[in-house]
C-alpha cells in the first residue's frame, strides 16, 4: 500500500466515526484546554490541507508563534458546523485533490489574533 493510500483509508474511517457524533459529543472538551471535539477536528482539517501563503500570514500576524497559530486555525475551523467540518475532512483523495488543485477545507480561518480572542490565551 502506498503512503497516500494509506492517508486516504484513515481519513476515510476518521470520517466514518465522526459520522455517529450527536451535538453533546462533538462539544465535549478535550485533553487541549482551549478545545473541544471539533476543534480537534478543525486542527486535523486545517494540517491537512496547508497553504503557504496563508499560513505565512497567520504566523506573522501571530507573533512568530507556530503554536498559536494552529491553535487559532482549530478554534477556527472548529467553529464551523459538524456538517461541515464532515465535508472536510476527508472524504476526497489527497492525492486526487492536489491534482485537481482542490482543498478540502471549505472555512477559511480568520487567524483569530485580529479578532484578539487567541493571542492573549495561547503562549
Amino acid at each position: 500500500m502506498d503512503t497516500w493510500q494509506a492517508i486516504d483509508e484513515e481519513r476515510s474511517a476518521l470520517a466514518d466515526d465522526l459520522e455517529t457524533l450527536d451535538d453533546v459529543q462533538w462539544d465535549t472538551q478535550s485533553w487541549c484546554d482551549e478545545w473541544k471535539v471539533r476543534h480537534v477536528v478543525g486542527h486535523l482539517i486545517g494540517g491537512a490541507d496547508v497553504k503557504v501563503g496563508p499560513f505565512l500570514v497567520g504566523t506573522l500576524k501571530n507573533g512568530m508563534n507556530f503554536n498559536r497559530v494552529m491553535a487559532c486555525e482549530g478554534l477556527a475551523i472548529g467553529a464551523a458546523p459538524p456538517d461541515e467540518l464532515l465535508g472536510s475532512s476527508g472524504r476526497r483523495s489527497g492525492r486526487d485533490a492536489r491534482r485537481r488543485g482542490r482543498t478540502r477545507r471549505s472555512c477559511s480561518p480568520t487567524w483569530c489574533v485580529t479578532a484578539g480572542t487567541c493571542a492573549a490565551r495561547v503562549a
